[in-house]
């Protein structure tokens, strides 16, 4: 059957199978969250989840990971990677943010390695994401916002009005923040919904791997297809100079 353990010597949570239905009520901890971590007063927060099989996560968050504790008390970084076993996937969906990771006084990152991860939001008022990264209100300096996608894929939907993949900067006197959008070993990265900034620049995408900005598709670095890739209607795929596409025996559609 399903199972869903913590290892608490390596910050590791591992779902195998697992169904994570979270709450609804959303004024204190863990706000709705399917899944929650949360910082100590001065400490950096990091969680991994590691996905064996199909998992799914519901909730007003889906996955929280919060290095803000309240307006005078804060955490440093927050960070959160997904590792898939043999494929592991991840449907993941919040009537809030799918994936939020906010930072206290420092940086904010999301890391998928080996997994197949799809984060939404149901949300039909604007300014929600599939995955949201953000610095938090006591992150004045100069805070990095970045997700990483190394090996297999992460794809994110949204409603009108909304993000696939958003960078939101917490304190808008945080001038020196940046963002970073990686990807390596192939990865597939679809932002339904667009990858948008607030506050900041958008990034601009890099590694090995293929990056679709809403229709928008961008192959980046010498890819080898590791699996079948759909073409959409009303999608475009783009090879710079510089980059390449092989198909590796795999089949490209075109709806």
């Amino acid at each position: 059957g399903a199972t869903v353990t913590y290892n608490p010597e390596t910050k590791t949570l591992t779902l195998n199978g697992a169904t994570i239905q979270g709450g609804t009520s959303t004024g204190s901890v863990p706000y709705g969250a399917g899944i929650y971590a949360q910082c100590k007063d001065s400490e950096s927060v990091s969680l991994t989840i590691e996905l064996i099989g199909n998992n799914t996560i519901t909730g007003y968050y889906g996955i929280y990971v919060n290095a803000e504790i309240s307006e005078n008390s804060n955490g440093t970084d927050a960070s959160l990677t997904i590792t898939g076993e043999n494929n592991g996937s991840l449907e993941v969906s919040g009537s809030n943010h799918g994936i939020f990771v906010k930072s206290g006084t420092g940086n904010a990152s999301v890391t998928i390695e080996n997994a197949s991860v799809d984060a939404k939001t149901t949300q039909t008022n604007s300014g929600y994401a599939g995955v949201c990264v953000q610095s938090g209100a006591s992150s004045k300096d100069s805070p990095n916002l970045s997700l990483a996608v190394n090996g297999g894929s992460l794809t994110t939907s949204a409603s009108e009005g909304n993000d696939g993949i958003q960078f939101y900067v917490g304190l808008f006197e945080a001038t020196g923040a940046t963002t970073s959008l990686t990807v390596s070993d192939n990865a597939i990265v679809r932002a339904n919904g667009g990858i948008k900034a607030n506050r900041v620049d958008e990034p601009t995408p890099s590694g090995t791997g293929i990056v679709f900005d809403g229709t928008e598709g961008t192959v980046y670095g010498n890819v080898e297809l590791q699996k079948d890739l759909e073409i959409k209607s009303g999608e475009t795929l783009t090879i710079p100079d510089g980059a390449s596409l092989n198909t590796n025996g795999k089949t490209i559609t075109v709806e």
